[in-house]
């Protein structure tokens, strides 16, 4: 059983990581994009 909820919250842990790198990703993509934007017009 102690397995069970370590894995579970392994499995949380790594699901939070992704979201955070996802997030950080798509905040730099994005910056990126709003900089390339107006210099573009």
């Amino acid at each position: 059983m102690a397995r069970k909820v370590n894995f579970q919250a392994n499995a949380k842990a790594t699901m939070y990581a992704l979201d955070v790198l996802v997030v950080m990703f798509y905040a730099r993509f994005n910056n990126a994009f709003a900089l390339v934007i107006p210099r573009s017009r």
